[in-house]
């Protein structure tokens, strides 16, 4: 199998969730509020920070680059006078990084009023968007797939449909992977595709509704959780309280790196806290992989809880190793791999006597492009280690993600065209060992058939389109199933 060079959309081996959503109805001081649950999602998007608001038939809108205190200022948040707001943190996964494309999205829905659209997810497949909008001679040539799905919402909604409706032509004939928060002068909306691959919670302060990608951003509001969106959902905050529209069946595909990485560990998913997830993956990650060694290190942060699970049975020490550079708090895109191995190098500070003369194991959520191995390897040697092992508390990552993270183009992937073997080789290591799928579905219980598990086994729930056609299947004996 060829490989080719690797893309610039990465900087590291933590590769990026899309965004994360955040919606208020029914209370004062809105964005205020709205601006606090962005700061709790902040880890789900760090490339830009919008927020959008109403009050009766006024709105305002403030979207730049940036983190959430780099884009707001208390000038530009009093700006934003609303009773109903919404807002989300974005990722660049399309289109480039550019101030044209941060939401939350404005769309013209006439009558001089706007539709404000904040998007978790990706649209694999945008060929019946762009056949939509083709039929009315509407214009997408520099649109993304959300700015696509907002002009369609616009197109019925000036037509006169309500926006529930708008939503349903849109969905019944695009499949998709979204949690949407929305906004029109007379209500706040939320959404989430049938199969749920993206987290949407909702909750109450008062009598009012605040809706967030994840419960961590609800506890950010002191906010008390009603439930979950399920899965084909539709529901309408608005004067007379909220209405919920069943649309589509529910599939439950919730992805499962919302459980590995995504996530904050103090979120719920499933009504289980993501830090059990990751312990338990610990745990099994040991019961799988008996090895001697004198101590294991987390590879900080994504890592930490899956090392206290795999310490608790394995009986090997945990110690910190390997400490965060905390002034490092963004490694940003660069074009050589050269400077992204230096960045990624400048992320961890070694402690020497910790590691001098010692067999140590790392552990870490996963591995995806590999970069990181690559650097921390050398540096543990380079301290003194006098063996290496290196653990992943999820499966080998063979196939691309075609639902909203960077990581879409599958030669990028460090195991592409690798065995495990090779993998070991190729990072430096004595041993490599990765939790295999089925060890991972066990610690799920009843939840087990409730994931995604596609960029583990091939298996797309969601049709991915024409993409399907370059995905490049490895013979049975290389997959960690």
């Amino acid at each position: 199998m060829e490989r080719v060079a690797q893309s610039q959309y990465y900087s590291d081996d933590n590769f990026k969730e899309k965004c994360g959503v955040f919606g208020v109805y029914g209370i004062d001081q809105a964005a205020e509020i709205v601006l606090q649950g962005l700061k709790a999602l902040q880890h789900r998007g760090q490339d830009s920070a919008g927020i959008a608001g109403y009050k009766g038939s006024e709105y305002s809108r403030v979207a730049e680059l940036g983190l959430v205190t780099q884009v707001f200022s208390n000038d530009n948040l009093r700006g934003i006078i609303a009773n109903k707001a919404v807002g989300q943190v974005r990722y660049t996964t399309s289109q480039g990084l550019s101030k044209d494309h941060a939401q939350p999205v404005e769309i013209d829905i006439g009558n001089d009023e706007k539709l404000f659209l904040s998007h978790n997810g990706n649209i694999p497949d945008t060929r019946p968007l762009e056949k939509l909008l083709d039929s009315r001679n509407i214009s997408y040539t520099y649109l993304n797939d959300t700015e696509m799905v907002g002009q369609v919402f616009g197109l019925f909604i000036r037509q006169g449909a309500k926006l529930v409706d708008a939503y349903w032509e849109m969905a019944s004939r695009v499949p998709g992977v979204y949690s949407l928060a929305m906004l029109t002068p007379r209500e706040m909306a939320a959404a989430r595709c049938e199969y749920g691959v993206k987290p949407l919670s909702f909750g109450k302060i008062d009598n009012s509704y605040v809706v967030s990608s994840e419960t961590i951003g609800l506890d950010a509001v002191n906010a008390e959780f009603i439930r979950d969106v399920t899965p084909g959902e539709f529901i309408s905050f608005n004067e007379n309280g909220l209405d919920a529209y069943q649309l589509f069946d529910p599939k439950y595909k919730l992805c499962i790196f919302e459980a590995i990485y995504f996530a904050s560990p103090k979120s719920y998913l499933y009504g289980r806290v993501v830090e059990d997830y990751r312990i338990e993956f610990g745990r099994q990650l040991a019961r799988e992989h008996k090895i001697f060694a004198d101590v294991v290190f987390s590879l900080p942060d994504s890592g930490n809880f899956a090392t206290k699970g795999y310490s608790e049975i394995s009986g090997i020490p945990m110690e910190a190793g390997l400490i965060k550079n905390r002034a490092i708090d963004r490694t940003f895109i660069t074009a050589g791999m050269d400077e992204k191995m230096a960045k990624a190098e400048a992320k961890y500070i070694p402690q020497k006597q910790l590691i001098d003369g010692r067999d140590t194991i790392t552990v870490d959520d996963s591995q995806v492009h590999g970069t990181t191995d690559r650097v921390t390897v050398p540096l543990l040697r380079k301290n003194g280690a006098s063996k290496v092992i290196v653990l992943k508390a999820s499966p080998c990552y063979r196939f691309s993600n075609h639902y909203g993270t960077n990581t879409s183009y599958q030669p990028d992937l460090a195991s592409y065209g690798r065995t495990e073997e090779e993998l070991r080789d190729w990072i430096g290591a004595e041993y490599l060992g990765f939790l295999s799928l089925e060890g991972m579905k066990k610690t799920l219980g009843k939840y087990r058939d409730m994931f995604d598990f596609s960029v583990f086994d091939g298996n797309y729930p969601v049709p991915i389109g024409e993409r399907a056609k370059e995905i490049v299947y490895p013979q049975k004996e290389l997959a960690s199933v």
